[in-house]
């Protein structure tokens, strides 16, 4: 009896006379079976470093991070450390915004001092949260494989629509060549 081999090096059916095959060991699979899902989990934000975009983060976590990162540019900011942030702010100053007026609604003709306190208090919400929005969209931009600098086309009429964009794509792996990793 001939045993031909194919031309990868191997018997066509199974190993060749006299070779002792190797012992099969179950592998665990890479991924979950179909249908199988895991219940979501959100990072502690403690396992990720501050220069790391942080997945799946929590509200909390997610303006955590908008304050204690305020001044960097630098790195990224993932969808929902942009979002949360971003939208969080966004209920405060329209929330303050509502609040004037009604209260300038319902106190006639300038005899109440209730809607030029939320008037100072809305502006001072806006200034206290430009540098840092500017900043998490900064990040958010290089998380999305983008340049930071695209950020100045919100200074343009209507040019914040560009990085309004942007900041919706999911995140690229060419957007860690923005990583600046810090102990």
């Amino acid at each position: 009896m001939t045993v031909t081999t194919s031309p990868f090096g191997q018997s066509p059916y199974g190993p060749a006379a006299g070779v002792v095959p190797a012992v099969v060991r179950p592998v665990a699979p890479a991924s979950p079976p179909a249908g199988h899902h895991e219940p979501f989990r959100a990072p502690d934000d403690a396992d990720v470093p501050l220069w790391e975009p942080l997945y799946g983060a929590t509200p909390g976590q997610a303006l955590g991070r908008f304050f204690r990162k305020y001044r960097d540019f630098t790195g990224r900011a993932s969808l929902s450390e942009y979002w949360w942030a971003v939208g969080l702010q966004n209920v405060v100053v329209y929330a303050l915004l509502g609040a004037t007026y009604l209260a300038v609604s319902l106190s006639g003709a300038g005899d109440s001092l209730a809607p030029a306190v939320l008037v100072v208090l809305g502006l001072l919400v806006v200034l206290g949260t430009i540098f840092p929005s500017y900043a998490v969209l900064a990040r958010r931009l290089q998380d999305a494989g983008f340049n930071r600098n695209f950020i100045l086309l919100t200074l343009v009429p209507l040019g914040g629509i560009v990085p309004f964009v942007m900041s919706l794509l999911p995140a690229k792996a060419a957007g860690a060549r923005f990583d600046r990793p810090r102990l």
